[in-house]
Parts: C-alpha cells; sequence; structure tokens
C-alpha cells in the first residue's frame, strides 16, 4: 500500500479541514493515534511536512496549503463520482429479454407493457412471441 497514492488522502483532509488529529479521527472513526501515524507515514513518503504541529493547535505548511488546494477539487470529484453511482444503484436499467407465447401478448403484455415502460425508462424491452 506504500505505493498507492491515494493512501492517506482521506486522513490528510480530515486534519486539514478540522485543523485536529482528534476531530479528524473521530470524523473518520478511527483513534487519533491511527491518523497520526497515517500522516507521518504521507510526509515521510512525500519527503515534507505538510502540518505544524504543537501541543495546541494543527495548522498546514505552506506545502500542505498548496496540496489541500489540489486535492480538495479532485476529492470532490470522486465524492461526486461515488454519489452518481448510486443512480444506477436506485433504478432498473439495461436490457429486458422476454419470450412468452402469442396468447399472452393480448393478455398480459398489451395492458402492462405501456405501465412497466413508463414507469422504468432506462429499461429497454425485447420480447421473442413462441
Amino acid at each position: 500500500m506504500a505505493n498507492d497514492p491515494f493512501n492517506g488522502l482521506r486522513e490528510f483532509l480530515a486534519v486539514a479541514e478540522s485543523s485536529s488529529f482528534t476531530a479528524a479521527a473521530a470524523t473518520l472513526g478511527v483513534t487519533p493515534n491511527a491518523v497520526s501515524q497515517t500522516i507521518r507515514a504521507l510526509e515521510a513518503r512525500l519527503g515534507l511536512q505538510l502540518f505544524v504541529r504543537t501541543t495546541r493547535r494543527v495548522a498546514l505548511t505552506e506545502a500542505g496549503s498548496a496540496f489541500l488546494k489540489r486535492v480538495r477539487p479532485a476529492a470532490s470529484e470522486i465524492a461526486d463520482a461515488y454519489e452518481l453511482l448510486g443512480d444506477f444503484r436506485d433504478r432498473p436499467m439495461g436490457n429486458l429479454r422476454l419470450t412468452v407465447p402469442h396468447m399472452a401478448i393480448p393478455l398480459v403484455l398489451t395492458p402492462l407493457l405501456p405501465r412497466f415502460r413508463q414507469a422504468y425508462p432506462d429499461v429497454s424491452v425485447e420480447i421473442s412471441i413462441r
């Protein structure tokens, strides 16, 4: 995971937004120590310090601010992409292939198909009659 360019970004964003390892940890559902270790590993991997830490506060360095400026919009785009996937999960789409006997057309398909197509416009229906 050391070569993963995304490793530590979630933690970096959480600390940068909250200016606190403790608050970031609470947001992420992990311990402050876990966040601190992840940030230290990220800084080591990048070869520079992203945060100035004192006993009372955490602040971004100049490099950290520049990094945040570039990463925040990208993270927002990724979050939007995940949200977009929800649209695919929440509604049926794709192809529905039906093979039906000839007598089912007037009894079943004729009354139901228009309502089905209106309710599920992203589903294409292909009907084979036998």
